[in-house]
C-alpha cells in the first residue's frame, strides 16, 4: 500500500470522520490509471431459491459512463427462450433521482420502476432494482447523499479491508445503512445492507477478481437473502472494456428492439 493511502486510512480511522478521503482516492484511481469509458459483458445467472430448486439465465449488458459521475446501462436477457428479450435500461445519477425502465417483450409494453417499484425483485433474483442501482453509484456518493464513515477494517474474501459504513441522506433507500468492504486495492468485495434495526437482510460476496487490461474486475457474485435463504449466483463469462460504445444506445427505443 502506497504512503498516501495510509495516511488517507488511519485520519479516517482514528478521528472517526467521513469515509470520503478513502473514497476520493478510490474515484481518483477510476479517472487514471484505471480508467475506461464502456464495458460489455455476457453472464450466467443461477437463482436458487430456499429449498435448493434452481434456474438458470444468460445475460448481456452494455455500460457507458458519462460526465459528472452519471452513467447509463442496458441489459438484455439472452436466455432461456421464455425470457429471452427482456430487457432493462438504467440512467444512474449518484447525486439525484435514478431512472430505470424494464422491457417485457410478450406485453410489447416498457415500464418505468419508479417509487415502491424499485424495492421489486429484480426478474425473480434476489436482487432488487435498487440494488443494481446502489452498487453501481455508492462510490460517487458525496455526504449530501450519504453519510459516511470507516468502522473497522478486517479480513474479507482472503483480502484486508476496510470497512465502510453509509446511512442514506438525500437518496430514498429501502435500507438505513449500506455498509461496504472496500480492499486495499480499492476494489469492492462485500455489502451488507442493513434494515432500521441495525439487521443485514442481504448480503453480497464479490470475488474472483482478475485484471482485464488494467482495471480488477470481479468475474463471481453471489447476492444472499438472509431473510428467505434464497441467493442469486452472477458467473461473468465474458468482459470488454471500451468497445466505443455510444450514448445513443441507451434509449427506450433501443431497449423496446431486444436482442
Amino acid at each position: 500500500m502506497k504512503l498516501r493511502d495510509l495516511a488517507f486510512v488511519w485520519i479516517a480511522v482514528f478521528a472517526g470522520v467521513s469515509a470520503q478521503p478513502v473514497l476520493e482516492r478510490a474515484r481518483e484511481l477510476s479517472r487514471t490509471e484505471r480508467k475506461w469509458s464502456d464495458r460489455t459483458q455476457r453472464m450466467t445467472l443461477r437463482i436458487v431459491d430456499r429449498r435448493g430448486g434452481t434456474r438458470e439465465r444468460k445475460i448481456e449488458v452494455y455500460y457507458k459512463k458519462l460526465e459528472r459521475d452519471r452513467s447509463k446501462s442496458l441489459l438484455f436477457f439472452t436466455w432461456p427462450p421464455e425470457v429471452k428479450g427482456t430487457g432493462f435500461l438504467q440512467w444512474i445519477d449518484p447525486h439525484s433521482e435514478n431512472r430505470q425502465w424494464l422491457y417485457l417483450p410478450e406485453l410489447k409494453r416498457v415500464r418505468r420502476i419508479a417509487g415502491a417499484s424499485r424495492r421489486e425483485s429484480f426478474m425473480g433474483t434476489d436482487f432488487s432494482f435498487e440494488d443494481l442501482a446502489i452498487m453501481t453509484e455508492i462510490l460517487d456518493w458525496t455526504e449530501r447523499d450519504a453519510k459516511s464513515s470507516v468502522i473497522g477494517e478486517e479480513t474479507c474474501a482472503e483480502a484486508q479491508c476496510w470497512v465502510l459504513a453509509f446511512e442514506p441522506q438525500e437518496k430514498q433507500l429501502a435500507y438505513a445503512r449500506i455498509r461496504l468492504w472496500l480492499d486495499h486495492n480499492y476494489v469492492m468485495r462485500r455489502f451488507e445492507f442493513d434494515n432500521a434495526a441495525g439487521e443485514p437482510v442481504k448480503r453480497l460476496e464479490a470475488t474472483d477478481i482478475r485484471p482485464v487490461g488494467r482495471v480488477p474486475t470481479a468475474f463471481h457474485l453471489v447476492m444472499w437473502n438472509l431473510r428467505t435463504g434464497s441467493y442469486t449466483e452472477v458467473q461473468f463469462d465474458e468482459v470488454q472494456y471500451d468497445t466505443g460504445l455510444d450514448e445513443s444506445l441507451f434509449t427506450e427505443h433501443r431497449l423496446e428492439k431486444g436482442v
